[in-house]
């Protein structure tokens, strides 16, 4: 959604577009950066985005808030490998194990196969393949790799939202909407209780829809706290 699109949803509910609104768009706007800001710290919506490895990677010019995870795996559209003419481990252990000698030196693969399982297994337990640790006050992304070091590997991140049009989560667009139509309530209200009026045979809806507001915002803070993904860390 655009900010047009957020600001007809936020006047709809104040005004059903046949009431006159006391806020401007500017107002508008700084309610829904407003809302953003609220907001954004919650968000936990993934994005995949693959790189040239390295053991440390600059995150700076890619917009990553979090990084989640590490994966071994190439993106869509990277350079596709032969392997065929790599023999399957399973396929040759099956024809160790009937033992007819069909396969040319199936003994010497089978024990290098069970020397190299034990490398593994050893070098597993010294180093952990693809720890990775995040230093967000420098903006790196630092990775372990135990082994086989690969040419591209893929990060899974939460991005950093510059503004409220980044989201594009229909859940969290939801949300969006649901923080702005509250704090709009609230100014509202707050406007039209700014004076009291005494014998007045019409009365101002200032305070019901203050309240109303207030509740919502408390309803949606308390929503979003019980609801957060507490695997994330805290900052």
């Amino acid at each position: 959604m655009n900010r047009e699109a957020y600001i007809d949803e936020i006047k709809l509910a104040l005004t059903g577009f046949v009431l006159e609104s006391e806020l401007d768009d500017v107002t508008y706007n700084r309610i829904l950066d407003s809302a953003f800001r609220q907001t954004q710290r919650y968000i936990n919506t993934t994005s995949l985005m693959t790189l040239d490895f390295s053991n440390c990677i600059d995150l700076s010019k890619y917009h990553v808030d979090v990084v989640t995870n590490v994966y071994r795996i190439a993106g869509y559209g990277s350079e596709s490998k032969d392997y065929s003419t790599i023999s399957d481990p399973v396929y040759l252990q099956y024809y160790a194990w009937l033992g007819n000698g069909s396969v040319s030196g199936i003994s010497n693969y089978v024990s290098n196969l069970g020397a190299f399982n034990q490398l593994l297994s050893i070098r597993n337990t010294t180093s952990t393949d693809l720890a990775f640790k995040q230093d967000k006050s420098q903006n790196k992304l630092y990775i372990n790799v135990s082994g086989n070091v690969p040419d591209k590997i893929t990060i899974e991140y939460i991005p950093n939202y510059k503004d409220i049009e980044d989201v594009t989560s229909s859940y969290w667009t939801d949300i969006l909407v649901r923080m702005a139509v509250a704090i709009a309530k609230i100014t509202v209200g707050r406007i039209r209780t700014r004076f009291g009026e005494a014998n007045a045979i019409w009365a101002m809806d200032g305070a019901t829809i203050l309240q109303e507001g207030k509740d919502e915002l408390e309803k949606l803070r308390d929503h979003l706290t019980t609801n957060n993904d507490l695997f994330f860390p805290i900052d």
